[in-house]
């Protein structure tokens, strides 16, 4: 009995990550989120650099420990939610001619080239 009560109180805390697209063809991003219900091929609303969320369509879900991210916990971003039926139709109006979020690959090079820890 005891060991059941230290593995509820002691087990390791689940995180939900979620790897989306700005557009079709793009690059996945991934982001975490505490809504269980979001699975792929939703379009939820992803925050992009200082600007206003963007639409962004679910291409896979994972949960993993703190241990086994895919990416640093401390440096992703949350989800805001799912989209709205307009923020849908700017998903699906755009053009997956390249990927206009080059500028987060160049970032991330460079954190990780002058990354201090």
């Amino acid at each position: 009995m005891i060991e059941k009560v230290k593995n509820l109180l002691f087990r390791p805390v689940k995180y939900r990550y979620l790897f989306v697209r700005f557009q079709a063809g793009g690059r996945e991003y991934a982001y975490r989120t505490e809504n269980i219900f979001i699975k792929v091929n939703d379009v939820v609303m992803a925050p992009v650099g200082n600007g206003p969320d963007k639409p962004a369509v679910v291409t896979k879900v994972i949960v993993c420990t703190a241990e086994n991210t895919p990416y640093p916990l401390w440096k992703t971003k949350m989800i805001s939610g799912r989209a709205k039926s307009s923020d849908i139709m700017r998903y699906k109006s755009r053009k997956p001619v390249r990927d206009d979020l080059d500028w987060i690959d160049k970032l991330e090079m460079l954190d990780a080239i002058f990354d201090d820890d």
